[in-house]
This record gives structure tokens, C-alpha cells and sequence, in this order.
């Protein structure tokens, strides 16, 4: 016998519940720097205990304003949306998010990870993302690396990924998200410290462990409900 069509919305609806949930949190050790701006995080858990993003990845900071966490110091962080971590007007966050993943594909991997990174380079890259999550207004025009709160000050790399953000920020659709990683910007519980982004591989990006539990728990409510139904 096939289950009450009303029955099915409701089993739905708790599996659904998760994605809706309170803001998650994570806790992580911060670890060594590379080239002054990023930071390994390992044992990142969720506030249940369960294993974060694969365990470990990297911040990198966008809060230029606020202290860089002490090294192997435990933090906690919540996992938002771009609006709540930047100062452009929450209209132009999905365009802000999109430049951002956009600029990790392009320029985080040999700026910060290769042989030839360095501190130039890495300082440049920074820029750039302090560039988008403080001075971005939406318009391609607020990237500007003279003028705003962030500026030119000795960076080549930087005028280099400002040069080539605006030749293409037109083409960058809002809906742009990386390929090569998994972003999720993160506000520190303590406002002492800075906001970051998280980096890790795009595999480990998975569900909150509440979705996991509480699919289960809609699956076997299915399960007993048919098996009474049977009866």
C-alpha cells in the first residue's frame, strides 16, 4: 500500500530542516603561516564533535583591520554568507562571492602555493581580497588600487590581479563558483580576530553532520510508517 500523500510532505520536510538549521560552527587550531597571510587550520570539528571539511584546510584573512589569530591558539568560527563578512551593500555580496572564487582560480595557486610564491606575491593576493570585501560596491569601478581603503603601496602582484579583476569582472557571472576549491568565509566568535575564508579541497566540502542524522531519522519514520501501512 502506498504511503497518505500528506504523510511524505512531512518525512520531506525533516530531511529538509538541516539546510535551514541555526548558523554552524566550527572549531580548528590554527597552525604556521605561509607568506604571512594564510594559515593552516587542523581538527576542525563541528560544535557536535564531528569532523569539519575533512578535518584541516587553510584561512586566508579578510578582516585587515582586526588581529591575525596567534599560532597553534584554538578558534571558533561561524560559517556565513558573504554579506555578513563584507562591507559592500547585500545586493552586491553574490557578485562579491563570485569575484572572490574567481580570483582563487586564477591566482591563489600560484601566489600563495607554488615554488615561486613569496611574500610580494602573497601580499599582493590579500590585497586583492581585501580589495573586494572592503572597498567593492558592486560596480567594477570600486576596484580601484588607488583610491578607497585599500591602495597600492608597493605590490606589483597586486596592481597585476586588480589589472586583470577589471578586464574581466563583466564576464564574471554572479552564479561564478570555483571549480578547484571549496570557500567558506568564516567570522571568528571572537570580534578581536580576524573574519577569514576557508579553503579546502571542493571533496570536502560536505553537509553539516545534522543533515546526515536527520535524513537518517526521515528515512526510518519512512521505513515504519510503510511497514505499518502494510499491516
Amino acid at each position: 500500500m502506498n504511503l497518505p500523500a500528506r504523510i511524505l510532505p512531512l518525512v520531506m520536510s525533516i530531511g529538509a530542516s538541516a539546510s535551514f538549521a541555526a548558523t554552524p560552527s566550527i572549531t580548528g587550531t590554527v597552525g604556521a603561516t605561509e607568506n604571512g597571510y594564510t594559515a593552516s587550520i587542523t581538527n576542525m570539528t563541528f560544535a557536535d564533535g564531528a569532523s569539519a571539511f575533512g578535518g584541516s584546510g587553510t584561512i586566508v584573512c579578510i578582516a585587515p583591520s582586526t588581529d591575525f589569530p596567534d599560532m597553534n591558539s584554538v578558534h571558533s568560527y561561524s560559517i556565513v554568507d558573504a554579506a555578513s563578512v563584507i562591507s559592500a551593500k547585500p545586493a552586491a555580496a553574490p557578485k562579491a562571492q563570485a569575484v572572490i572564487n574567481w580570483l582563487f582560480d586564477n591566482y591563489y595557486a600560484t601566489d600563495m602555493l607554488s615554488a615561486t610564491a613569496n611574500s610580494n606575491s602573497g601580499y599582493g593576493f590579500n590585497q586583492a581580497l581585501w580589495e573586494i570585501t572592503t572597498d567593492f560596491t558592486g560596480k567594477a569601478s570600486s576596484l580601484d588600487s588607488s583610491s578607497g581603503s585599500i591602495f597600492y603601496n608597493g605590490s606589483d602582484s597586486y596592481l597585476s590581479i586588480m589589472s586583470a579583476l577589471k578586464a574581466n569582472f563583466s564576464s564574471i557571472p554572479v552564479s561564478y563558483t570555483s571549480t578547484q576549491y571549496s570557500l567558506q568565509f568564516l567570522s571568528d566568535s571572537d570580534k578581536k580576530y580576524q573574519n577569514m575564508v576557508l579553503v579546502t579541497s571542493p571533496a570536502a566540502a560536505v553537509p553539516e553532520p545534522a543533515s546526515y542524522a536527520l535524513l537518517a531519522f526521515g528515512l526510518i519514520a519512512l521505513y515504519g510508517l510503510r511497514k505499518r501501512s502494510r499491516k
